[in-house]
């Protein structure tokens, strides 16, 4: 064995070698001197081999570090009828089931076969005729493969299929192999035997347990002989568990005319490795392998594949694709060898990936080597996302993104199906095909796991774990925002625009990709409607300084709701007392809804823009824009909707709603401060003025006068937030990947709780309890004296003695208050990464002030208006 200094896996070598001598008394062969000198021989090619490491190049890039530090041991069999729960019903005559890698008769089911047909277990092979399999297997003898070598030392079970010549089944052969054992080493040898002019369709499938996390290491080797004229179909699905290791090996031997089709299918399992070794030994044998594979979270799946053209007019064609998502990796190694004699041969080669993360990673490697000029032979590989202007269109023509997507991703894979014959057919393959597809739709809610997207969530505050219910005043950033805007500032920065060296056109390619993704989220018609500006106050100023200015004069009108923030009344009062126009207000009922019979009072000839908000950053109330704007267009007067407190709790689509304007904050969605959003229909803003002056805004300057460049680059003076803009679009990646029904259902059910633990505490008067609302709660609560506990000293004590972190104030809404005749409220407000618990610790941290300002002689420590 070699040394430790010379192998860095001496130790986990050494492990396997002690586990065979644990073991060899147990393996079925020890009775057979010569199965025992072949295992034997096999254990010593393996010790002088040892494991691979990232230094051998077919090895780069298979992660064997977690594997090589767990002690995988080999267990005798144990009929656990648990197991059995995973099988799908059949239809197959012929199905060999085997529990973490031995041979279950009890579920196993083989009909009558035809004469001379042997499907069998390879044990009672073992017993019945040792030295067929000796000569059969000797050849793996010659292999550099070292989990080759390890899993012939352990040959215990597995298949034996033997086709006698001029014969076919009608039915397919099913080998059914579920693993579940903790830390099993489970090794599984096939052996497929096609003679002359014999046909099957051979079926391999690993599993695990549903909910199944156990840690097992699973050596497959399949060996396919196939004589002349032979024709064999060979699947291979894989659906391991989320923390096993899967090496597989398929080695195949065609003879003359032979043919041999290969389809895998890889969708599950921690380390999924399969290698694929052909030898086209005889003229115009023919082989197809077809693979379709699936990473996601930490997977990582790899193919490599060897296929040897030994002889003349021998064939060969491989089409692989992948999808790749989260921080999954995949790797496809190909070689096509093309010896002297092997004239007239033909090899086709194709590796096509489909990445979904921008965490993902794929390393492609195709290659040919060609020792002789007769022949034909092409190769390629791509890498590539989902197209952006796809998307759009699908989504312009009402499809959600969620079905967007999935119907993107089912056309990437329908070439590749459409090649597997038996995937949409038999039962087996179909319902794998059905899980890929549905694995497409946006990720399932799961509030456990988005938490640990955020890592401010690991933080705690004087000793406590933070509660943020704040999000209406700014969300919380995720891992992928704050990493992009870094990986930006590391990599990739340089101002935009005009720079024609390397970084300046790849941070502009990147800004504008970012804004191309604000126009798919809200489903802009045109790029150009979409202006970055630093929020929302700005945007809503430069239309007031821009379209108001240009529009409004003495006399106008201009509709607000008694429910706005202050951004987006002060900048209309500065325009009406700038040009004489009157702003006018819709106002609400008690509950905070719009009453909208006296919004329709307002509407005059007079009226020249209604300016609302979408869903109220005080109240929670979710306003009727759509009939609002409706009414405002039978007017003939343009509505802006602040959509500050919207974007990230409704799905925004501007064309649906047909508003003039719309504006949105980064930091209210997950993106960074600093940066937001104008939309404006392209007329409007073509016509508008521009909002400042300077650099990127102008086309030609002179000392006499300057000319401007179009929208939305016209309202976009100076050098821009580059990182906030790329922060923004990684943010709108982020929500795209989200189940946004699922997450705006949470929200929901965390509001209805909250208001129901809310309304059970004395003294608390909820204030906005409109029918349609989002996740703000906002309220005061009274001592049993009846006295109001001020907003900064209930805050204080939560924060102090729960770790929850409120607002308390007037929240930009000095109008509202007043109108339910308070000076400040609290404010709790809920995001999707909230949790019931976190809502019981507000509830908690309310009593706790309750009773602290029950006691005798306690007093709001901030004086009350």
């Amino acid at each position: 064995m070699l040394t430790t200094a010379l192998n860095p896996n001496a130790s986990a070598i050494a492990h396997y070698l002690n586990e065979y001598q644990r073991a060899e008394k147990r393996l079925p062969g020890y009775t057979h001197e010569s199965l025992t000198s072949l295992q034997k021989t096999a254990l010593a090619h393996f010790s002088n081999l040892g494991f691979p490491t990232r230094k051998h190049a077919d090895w780069k890039y298979t992660p064997l570090t977690s594997f090589l530090q767990t002690p995988f041991s080999i267990n005798p069999y144990n009929d656990n009828e648990a197991l059995s729960t995973v099988l799908e019903e059949t239809s197959s005559a012929y199905r060999l089931v085997f529990l973490n890698g031995h041979f279950s008769q009890s579920l196993s089911t083989i009909s009558a076969l035809p004469d001379q047909f042997i499907i069998s277990d390879l044990t009672t092979q073992i017993k019945n005729n040792p030295e067929r399999l000796v000569n059969y297997c000797r050849a793996s003898l010659e292999q550099t493969n070292s989990f080759i070598h390890l899993n012939t030392a352990f040959i215990q079970d597995g298949a034996y299929i033997y086709l006698p010549a001029n014969t076919a089944l009608t039915s397919s052969i099913e080998l059914i192999f579920i693993n579940s054992g903790e830390q099993q080493f489970i090794p599984i040898r096939n052996l497929i035997i096609a003679e002359e002019n014999s046909r099957a369709v051979i079926i391999e499938k690993y599993i695990s347990l549903q909910e199944n996390a156990n840690t097992y290491f699973s050596n497959t080797v399949t060996e396919c002989i196939l004589s002349t004229q032979s024709h064999i179909e060979h699947y291979k699905l894989i659906e391991e568990s989320e923390t096993s290791t899967h090496i597989g090996n398929l080695c195949v031997t065609q003879q003359a005319n032979s043919q041999f089709f290969s389809y895998s299918i890889a969708l599950k399992g921690g380390l999924v490795r399969s290698d694929t070794q052909v030898k086209l030994c005889q003229a115009h044998a023919q082989c197809h392998l077809k693979g379709l594979y699936q990473a996601t979270a930490k997977q990582h799946i790899a193919h490599h594949t060897v296929i040897d053209h030994i002889s003349p007019y021998t064939s060969s064609k491989e089409f692989y694709k992948g999808i790749v998502a989260d921080k999954s990796s995949a790797a496809f190694n190909g070689k096509v060898i093309v010896r002297p004699q092997a004239i007239k041969s033909t090899a086709e080669q194709l590796n096509k990936n489909l990445l979904l993360s921008r965490d993902a990673e794929v390393n492609t490697k195709p290659q040919l080597e060609i020792f002789v000029d007769d022949i034909q032979c092409t190769h390629g590989a791509s890498i590539g996302q989902l197209d952006e202007n796809a998307l759009f269109y699908l989504r312009a023509r009402g499809v959600n993104a969620s079905e967007a997507r999935q119907l993107l991703i089912k056309a990437f894979i329908q070439d590749i199906i459409q090649q597997m014959p038996l995937l949409r057919s038999h039962a087996l393959l179909s319902r794998s095909l059905s899980d890929l597809l549905e694995s497409q739709h946006k990720k399932p809610f799961d509030v456990q796991k988005i938490r640990q997207d955020f890592p401010i969530f690991q933080e705690k505050i004087q000793g406590k774990p933070l509660v943020y219910l704040d999000s209406a005043a700014s969300m919380q950033k995720p891992h992928c925002v704050i990493e992009r805007m870094r990986d930006f500032y590391r990599q990739e920065y340089s101002n935009v625009h005009r720079g024609i060296h390397h970084l300046s056109e790849q941070a502009t390619d990147v800004f504008e990709k970012s804004r191309e993704k604000v126009q798919q989220f809200i489903n802009a018609k045109y790029f150009s409607e979409i202006i970055l500006v630093r929020g929302t106050t700005e945007a809503i100023n430069l239309v007031a300084q821009t379209y108001g200015r240009q529009q409004i004069k003495a006399g106008d009108e201009i509709i607000i709701t008694h429910m706005e923030h202050h951004a987006n009344i002060v900048p209309w009062q500065l325009l009406c007392q700038e040009t004489g126009a009157q702003l006018k207000v819709i106002p609400i009922n008690d509950a905070g809804e719009l009453i909208l019979e006296e919004y329709k009072k307002l509407l005059s000839n007079k009226t020249k823009l209604v300016a609302l908000c979408h869903i109220s950053n005080t109240l929670g109330t979710i306003n009727p824009i759509k009939k609002i704007i409706d009414l405002a267009h039978a007017n003939n007067t343009p509505v802006l909707i602040d959509g500050a407190q919207a974007v990230a709790h409704q799905k925004v689509d501007v064309q649906a709603l047909d508003c003039d304007f719309y504006c949105f904050s980064g930091h209210k969605m997950f993106a960074p401060t600093g940066i937001g959003v104008l939309y404006g229909k392209q007329h409007l803003l073509e016509a508008m003025p521009p909002y400042q002056g300077g650099g990127s805004m102008i086309t030609k300057v002179s000392l006499e006068k300057s000319n401007y460049r179009e929208p939305p680059y016209k309202f976009e003076a100076g050098t821009p937030h580059i990182a906030g803009v790329i922060g923004l679009g990684a943010a709108i990646d982020y929500l795209n990947q989200l189940d946004f029904s699922a997450a705006q259902a949470y929200e929901q059910a965390l509001l209805t709780y909250a208001t129901e633990q809310l309304t059970q505490l004395p003294g608390i008067r909820l204030i906005g309890t409109a029918q349609e609302k989002t996740a703000i709660l906002n309220f005061v609560i009274h001592d049993n004296q009846g006295q109001r506990i001020h907003g900064h000293d209930l805050s204080d004590i939560l924060n102090s003695e729960v770790g929850v972190a409120v607002r308390a104030g007037q929240h930009c809404t000095m109008p509202l208050l007043q109108r339910f005749n308070v000076d400040s409220t609290v404010r709790a407000s809920l995001a999707f990464y909230n949790t019931k618990e976190e809502i019981d610790k507000l509830i908690q941290g309310l009593k706790i002030a309750q009773s602290i300002f029950n006691a005798p002689n306690t007093t709001s420590v901030i004086s009350h208006v």
